[in-house]
């Protein structure tokens, strides 16, 4: 996907969901590119519960169509990104009334960028990444126990990765009568810049440096995602969960 904005910052994107060792993908990831304006999508179904992948379809479209009507010619606003993701969760919490469907649950997070800004929003422990200034963050706190025994300075960040409580998640879409996103932006962005969205069964395979050392040798989004896939799939764990991702660059 190619969109160039009116500051003639050309926005190129690459989009991958994987399947893993587990018999349904309960990932889904959303694209779409307006003029001068792009949105991306990723929303992981939780394992363990009935109709994961409905309930990530579900957030993933109402998120994505929600910032295509509401959002303006910068992005969107805080308020307006986090009435998408409230709206979402209405969208799943209706869902979970049909037979078979009850608890079922996801996590999301977006990225919207145009004009030379980006907004994102996110609930659960799918990431986004930022690549700026020569520097890679997770600019995404995973709503997560174990993120929180990192925040207490019981483990470090890589350790999330492998503890044992890392998919023990303390918000989701669809888990509450209102969700409580993280929220930033519009913030200015240059060329140059990169952003990855990605699921858990992705981003607890790579490192930090791992993400960011095929971000060096990559001369295009495809290829930086191909990249990391191939490291994903060589850590040969034959039921690892499924892995989205998304990678953006400006």
């Amino acid at each position: 996907m190619i969109l160039e904005d009116d500051m003639f910052m050309q926005i190129t994107a690459y989009a991958h969901t994987s399947q893993g060792g587990r018999p349904v993908n309960e990932d889904t990831v959303k694209v779409w590119a307006g003029e001068k304006q792009g949105i991306f999508v990723v929303a992981d179904g939780l394992g363990g519960h009935h109709k994961g992948d409905t309930a990530s379809r579900m957030a993933a479209e109402a998120i994505l169509g929600g910032l295509r009507q509401e959002m303006g010619p910068d992005g969107p606003s805080q308020e307006t990104m986090g009435n998408v993701f409230q709206q979402a969760n209405h969208t799943v919490l209706e869902g979970q009334k049909e037979e078979g469907h009850k608890d079922m649950m996801t996590t999301a997070v977006a990225l919207a960028i145009g004009h030379g800004k980006a907004s994102w929003g996110y609930v659960g422990d799918s990431r986004l990444y930022h690549f700026s200034n020569g520097s890679l963050i997770s600019v995404t706190k995973d709503h997560s126990l174990s993120f929180k025994k990192y925040l207490f300075g019981e483990i470090s960040w890589e350790d999330i990765r492998e503890d044992q409580d890392r998919s023990a998640l303390l918000r989701a879409i669809g888990g509450e009568q209102r969700c409580l996103p993280g929220l930033a932006g519009p913030v200015e962005i240059s060329e140059g810049d990169a952003f990855l969205l990605c699921s858990d069964g992705f981003w607890e395979y790579l490192s930090t440096d791992e993400i960011k050392d095929s971000l060096f040798e990559a001369p295009s989004p495809e290829a930086w995602a191909k990249a990391m896939l191939a490291l994903w799939e060589s850590r040969g764990n034959p039921n690892r969960d499924n892995a989205s991702l998304i990678t953006v660059f400006a």
